[in-house]
């Protein structure tokens, strides 16, 4: 799973406009469902919903205890289900912080890789 970021590739999407103030849009895959994850979860097919929009992209470069250390880098305003992929897009900030620009940088390089849902 990698945070890419493209315009245009939300579903129904008009590429962004080659404004230099409007920020970069990510997309991500989310989750994938009837598929065991890293930490030994299954989430049956259909069986994931989300809360309403938008919702948080948090980053972080550390190991830590529940992403504690996590900061906010965009938010996710599209979420669609694919089969049983579920996958995000929205803007990164448009104003970030230095440590979150530079999380923005690792992502948008493909260095920063790996989603990790909130599953409730």
């Amino acid at each position: 799973m990698q945070l890419v970021a493209e315009a245009g590739d939300a579903p129904g999407e008009v590429a962004a406009p080659t404004d230099a103030a409007a920020p970069a849009r990510f997309h991500t895959l989310i989750i994938v469902e009837d598929t065991w994850t890293g930490d030994d979860r299954l989430f049956t097919a259909g069986s994931l919903g989300w809360r309403d929009l938008p919702l948080p992209l948090m980053a972080t470069d550390k190991t830590t205890y529940e992403h504690e250390d996590a900061i906010l880098i965009g938010n996710i305003d599209t979420i669609e289900r694919q089969g049983a992929e579920i996958h995000g897009w929205g803007p990164y900030l448009s104003n970030p912080s230095e440590d979150a620009a530079r999380l923005i940088d690792l992502a948008q390089r493909g260095e920063l890789r790996g989603v990790s849902a909130d599953v409730d």
